[in-house]
């Protein structure tokens, strides 16, 4: 976390207000700013800890998926926000389908109003299970959110945890999963509000039509696809 207490509280009280209660709540925080807010809310669920040196982007998550206990993972960016049934339905396709490894939802925009504009997220997934999902990845790398899945702790092991030091790391993840040949569970219903805004690094092809990250997009698919069979070359051409 890198923002201001008061602009994170949102994101912490709609963790804290989900209608699931077993889970634990982490807070890597780069500044130091979200202390008081923890100490504020006095919820023993919490648990904080103040990264000493700024870790970046790919290193605080990959420590704070580390030091997670829980038979589920998820994470949830400091200005995003979950609603009420969020981990209940989530954790209710996984503890129901053993087979299935990652749990998503639909996903509404807020673009920097503090309310749900409507526009929903693109997500190039059909309701239910999907299947052979590094070929869905390759074809549209850009659908797939952190804060909107829960997935089973044994995903998180060997390359999914070699996030590279680029805005896009989360989708060495991804891969990962897909490449393991994990189903993943799409509910087709709201139950993330994701904030875009101006400066945002992950902003969905925005004015600049994506250019902002493109130099971390060509370099992640170029260290990625090295040596990779010609099938997954060309569908990853686009």
């Amino acid at each position: 976390m890198a923002r201001q207490a008061h602009e994170v509280r949102a994101t912490v009280m709609s963790v804290l207000g989900q209608d699931y209660g077993d889970f634990e709540l982490l807070i890597g925080d780069e500044t130091g700013a979200a202390e008081s807010l923890v100490a504020e809310i006095g919820d023993p669920r919490v648990q904080y800890r103040h990264n000493p040196t700024r870790l970046g982007f790919a290193q605080n998550h990959i420590a704070l998926l580390d030091w997670a206990r829980g038979r589920y993972m998820a994470v949830l960016h400091d200005d995003d926000r979950w609603e009420p049934g969020f981990l209940s339905e989530l954790v209710a396709v996984l503890d129901g389908q053993p087979e299935i490894g990652l749990a998503c939802c639909r996903v509404v925009l807020d673009r920097g109003s503090g309310q749900e504009s409507g526009e929903l997220w693109p997500i190039a997934l059909h309701p239910g299970r999907n299947d052979a999902m590094l070929d869905v990845l390759l074809r549209e790398e850009w659908f797939m959110l952190q804060g909107n899945a829960v997935w089973r702790r044994e995903l998180w092991a060997g390359a999914a945890r070699e996030w590279p030091e680029l805005c896009c790391a989360d989708l060495q993840f991804f891969l990962s999963v897909a490449e393991a040949q994990w189903p993943v569970y799409f509910v087709d219903r709201v139950l993330m509000t994701y904030s875009m805004h101006v400066g945002q690094s992950g902003a969905w092809r925005g004015a600049d039509s994506g250019l902002a990250v493109a130099d971390d997009v060509l370099a992640f698919w170029e260290r990625w696809l090295e040596g990779r069979p010609e099938k997954e070359i060309a569908l990853a051409a686009g």
